[in-house]
């Protein structure tokens, strides 16, 4: 297959990948850019398939936006000083796409496999395209990444297997609410203190006794 020569890529459509989108094409409105996204949806964490009810920021409205794109009452649903909602969130990070012009630069479910450094110093990324059977290459000058710290769940080794065997251990999909996971047990211990292991203390029902594992 043919390979596509742009400018810059950028892997991840989240906050830092669409803040880095706009400023590249702020300082060079001729910068041929592409955005590449696994999700269905662009947002990172806040993308549509990880929001779910009650779902709320660490963070007051002032305190979590961009300085150039206020979020406002009348748009987003949002009230100052408060916290903001998982669906306000994510309207507000495709407002900002969509405002600035880089949301057409994205394409999503769009998986990269592979980024190679060349010797002409330039980068030759593999991706994959949902439907499609076959790999896609792109080839760039510069690459950036902007995936986040935890785009892949990490599974704990549980060696003494022998103290599991009264209870129902499972390993949830990275940064996806699963409500029907935790609605028949009593007690839920959740290993991890990311915002996919939050959300799934938070799903559980009401009269469970929830506690977190930190390492």
């Amino acid at each position: 297959m043919e390979t596509e020569n742009v400018d810059l890529v950028i892997n991840g459509a989240g906050w830092f990948g669409l803040a880095a989108a706009n400023t590249a094409v702020e300082i060079d409105p001729s910068t041929n850019l592409v955005i590449l996204d696994s999700a269905t949806s662009i947002g990172g964490v806040w993308g549509q398939k990880r929001l779910y009810a009650d779902l709320r920021t660490n963070n007051v409205v002032e305190s979590y936006q961009f300085s150039d794109f206020p979020m406002t009452a009348d748009r987003f649903d949002v009230a100052a000083g408060q916290q903001m909602s998982g669906p306000a969130v994510h309207d507000y990070l495709q407002a900002y796409a969509d405002t600035f012009g880089v949301g057409e630069k994205v394409r999503l479910k769009s998986t990269v496999n592979e980024a190679s450094y060349e010797s002409d110093k330039h980068w030759t990324l593999e991706y994959t395209a949902a439907g499609e059977g076959t790999f896609r290459f792109i080839r760039t000058a510069k690459l950036i990444i902007a995936t986040g710290l935890h785009l892949a769940a990490h599974s704990a080794q549980i060696v003494e297997a022998g103290l599991l065997q009264s209870t129902n251990f499972t390993r949830a999909p990275a940064c996806i609410p699963n409500e029907s996971l935790l609605q028949g047990d009593t007690t839920v211990t959740v290993l991890g203190g990311t915002k996919s292991a939050w959300m799934q203390r938070t799903l559980a029902r009401p009269g469970v006794h929830r506690s977190i594992g930190l390492k």
